[in-house]
């Protein structure tokens, strides 16, 4: 659960006018949903946040929001069909990622029975970090030549990129991304395009 996203104003500058934002992985008491709606408010576009569990959407309501219930990356696949519109903003934040494999707590364990038994996903680092290439790979071509990517829980690790999306960074590295801000502490990324 990290803050990154409330850093994002700070490189709104950054972002292609005309283009929507998008949050993968719904608000979970952190208040990124919120935050990012209003953020894509005050730029007259929208948020649309996507999460494979409604439970942010039955709890928050928010004008500047479109709600989507499904897998990340299924909706990452259909978004030429569903919204095709650039986008000028990207919060990938679903899917949790185990700090240390082996020491999982009670409230981790219980979770990865949940998604298991109701969503069919087996929730463990690879398939994380997976879930999240997916999605990145799928959104790319839809990322305005103006924009700003954050990723949550993805640090340095022996100068590797690791967590979450970890790939994603070298990723867009590769294709010409900057990383404006590596904080340490709250273990988030945001890389800007433009």
């Amino acid at each position: 659960m990290g803050q990154v996203f409330k850093h994002a104003v700070n490189f709104t500058k950054n972002i292609q006018p005309f283009s929507v934002f998008v949050e993968i992985g719904s608000d979970r008491w952190e208040g990124s949903t919120e935050f990012l709606a209003n953020l894509a408010a005050e730029r007259n576009t929208v948020l649309h946040s996507v999460d494979i569990n409604s439970s942010a959407s039955d709890r928050i309501n928010n004008p500047s929001i479109k709600w989507h219930v499904g897998s990340g990356s299924t909706w990452c696949q259909q978004y030429s069909a569903n919204i095709g519109k650039r986008i000028g903003l990207l919060y990938l934040d679903n899917f949790d990622y185990d700090w240390d494999i082996n020491q999982v707590n009670k409230m981790i364990q219980d979770q990865k029975i949940e998604y298991l038994n109701n969503y069919g996903v087996t929730m463990n680092n690879q398939t994380c970090q997976i879930e999240h290439m997916k999605q990145i790979i799928a959104l790319t071509p839809w990322l305005a030549s103006q924009c700003i990517v954050m990723f949550d829980d993805t640090y340095r690790y022996n100068d590797c990129w690791i967590g979450k999306c970890g790939p994603a960074v070298v990723y867009l590295l590769a294709l010409g991304f900057e990383i404006v801000r590596d904080e340490e502490r709250e273990f988030g990324i945001i890389m800007i395009r433009g």
